[in-house]
């Protein structure tokens, strides 16, 4: 991905560039979630979305491939696919004790693993 920012030292030059016709954008990124197009795994990942913030969790489009299901105890559930575990991992942190990652594993072992340098640091 291109960021002006990160550019130094440009050039113009007389090269063209022609975008290869079975190029297909979705094969390398998943424009819903995140765009690193180092990662192209698909995951199934599953979240238990805390009572509290309940409105948000219900009013928000998370992906196309979205499941979600509002639990008995007011607690609301999304699945969905993508390739973009790091986007969707510091989603996850960033919701505090509002989000609760159930898969995949390597979802729930990044939060995991996160969760406890977060708190070394205030030791």
């Amino acid at each position: 991905m291109f960021s002006f920012s990160r550019m130094k030292n440009v050039k113009m030059t007389k090269q063209n560039f022609g975008i290869p016709a079975d190029f297909k954008p979705e094969a390398y990124f998943d424009k819903e979630i995140g765009v690193w197009a180092s990662f192209r795994t698909p995951y199934m990942v599953e979240l238990l979305i805390s009572k509290e913030i309940v409105t948000y969790a219900l009013d928000r489009q998370w992906h196309s491939t979205q499941e979600v299901r509002s639990n008995d105890d007011g607690s609301v559930y999304v699945k969905f696919t993508t390739t973009q575990m790091p986007e969707v991992l510091r989603w996850v942190l960033g919701q505090g004790r509002m989000v609760k990652a159930l898969g995949p594993a390597e979802l729930v072992d990044m939060v995991k693993s996160e969760a406890e340098k977060v708190r070394g640091m205030y030791e």
